[in-house]
């Protein structure tokens, strides 16, 4: 099979990975958002999806070089690939947030079970896409790949596992290239690709690439940067997270939706909330119409506990109490997202020429929390800078703990910004 790819160009599947492929468990992503949300700002993102970033990461995986490995653990690996986004549930992300914290549900976990075939009630009979039930497991008997491999390999309990779930990997070099180009960012392909071509990972799991790379490491990870800042701070983007996120939760709460409907796409998840009298307004109303105005994002250094906070849902409520308060009668919809190396990671290789170690980077941590209003009604900036404010107080941040406090209408002048004027001239 030949795939036309924006990022790789022309690339070639090998014909024993071809009929898992076309499974129904791999062709389900072709209805499953990369991004974890549609954004009206960020659109070419938010149409990506995530079947694209699977053949992507299956390019990279032919890019390195395996000397060190057998053959069937080579094909092992392709296979793995295919796998290890199987399990993403409908709007990815912001759904299993929710299932996690509910349940302990996470996409990974997933994986083995749908191998097995006890990834739903039904077992082997579930219709898991286009009426088709399961096949991946079958289909690598056929193309003679050894199961036991593969599920090491996605159990992470095999060396090749680094380069599916490590501090850098195909999966994140694939994610942050993508993401570049649908933001309009330039360079991500050539990078990734270089990467993979030069990363190694030795039989005990350490990854090995010459410190000659190093600037490469800082070009990715300068992406990767480039890629959050936008989409952490893209008010749009951000609402229509809070939005959703704020609707699956509801779904949850009133039993609309569960975790056996990790297996959804993202407009089945839609249509459920639509036709449920909890969460139809949020879903037609705001989503699918007039998003929620972000009036403030704050982001702080540290985690949760830092700031006497144990969970998400505890900090939404206290930023939904403190603007709501100050506000008035606006509506308040708060929002939070948590980085753990988001922003910035700490990369640690071995140089396989010298056996020295060298790393890159530190691993960020933070937190974000926003505050949007949910009526026609804008507060004043000197209002919401008020709100802020109070909210700092009841965290008890320090100034150094205050990494940015950003209030609309966000006026900031960016180098090589372009802009639309449609006003008569």
């Amino acid at each position: 099979m030949i795939v036309f790819d924006p990022l790789y160009g022309r690339f070639e599947v090998p014909a024993y990975l071809t009929p898992l492929v076309l499974t129904p468990e791999v062709r389900r992503l072709s209805q499953v958002r990369f991004l974890n949300t549609m954004t009206p700002s960020l659109a070419t993102l938010g149409e990506l999806r995530r079947y694209s970033h699977t053949l992507g990461v299956l390019f990279l995986c032919g890019q390195l070089g395996m000397t060190d490995y057998a053959a069937d653990e080579v094909k092992a690996l392709a296979a793995s690939v295919l796998l290890h986004d199987i399990g993403t549930p409908p709007f990815g992300h912001l759904f299993e947030y929710h299932l996690k914290e509910s349940s302990g549900w996470t996409h990974e976990g997933i994986i083995r079970d749908i191998l097995w075939g006890a990834h739903a009630p039904e077992n082997r009979a579930h219709q898991i896409f286009a009426g088709r039930t399961i096949e991946f497991r079958t289909a690598l008997k056929s193309s003679g790949i050894a199961l036991d491999l593969v599920e090491n390999i996605v159990s992470n309990k095999h060396p090749l596992s680094s380069l599916l779930f490590g501090t850098i990997d195909l999966d994140d070099l694939d994610n942050v290239a993508r993401m570049g180009w649908a933001l309009g960012l330039s360079g991500g392909g050539q990078v990734a690709t270089r990467l993979a071509s030069t990363l190694e990972v030795d039989r005990s799991s350490v990854l090995r690439l010459p410190v000659t790379e190093r600037e490469t490491v800082c070009k990715w990870t300068r992406l990767r940067n480039e890629v959050y800042e936008i989409l952490v701070f893209d008010p749009p983007t951000v609402a229509a997270q809070a939005v959703l996120s704020e609707a699956i939760e509801t779904g949850i709460k009133h039993g609309t939706l569960s975790e056996d409907d990790w297996c959804l796409s993202d407009e089945q998840l839609l249509d459920r909330l639509r036709l449920d009298p909890t969460t139809k307004d949020i879903v037609a109303i705001e989503y699918l119409g007039q998003l929620p105005e972000m009036v403030c994002a704050i982001q702080l250094k540290g985690n949760l506990p830092d700031f006497q906070l144990s969970d998400r849902a505890q900090a939404k409520e206290l930023i939904e109490n403190v603007f709501g308060d100050v506000i008035g009668e606006a509506r308040v919809l708060g929002y939070v997202f948590v980085d753990s190396g988001t922003f910035e990671k700490c990369l640690s290789f071995r140089d396989p020429r010298t056996e020295a170690c060298w790393t890159e980077g530190v691993s960020s941590t933070s937190v974000v929390l926003y505050a949007f209003v949910r009526s026609r009604k804008r507060p004043s900036a000197a209002r919401t800078r008020s709100a802020a404010d109070r909210l700092l107080e009841r965290l008890g941040c320090s100034k150094e703990q205050l990494v940015r406090c950003k209030i609309a209408p966000f006026a900031e002048s960016v180098d090589g910004q372009r802009s639309l004027d449609f006003s008569t001239q």
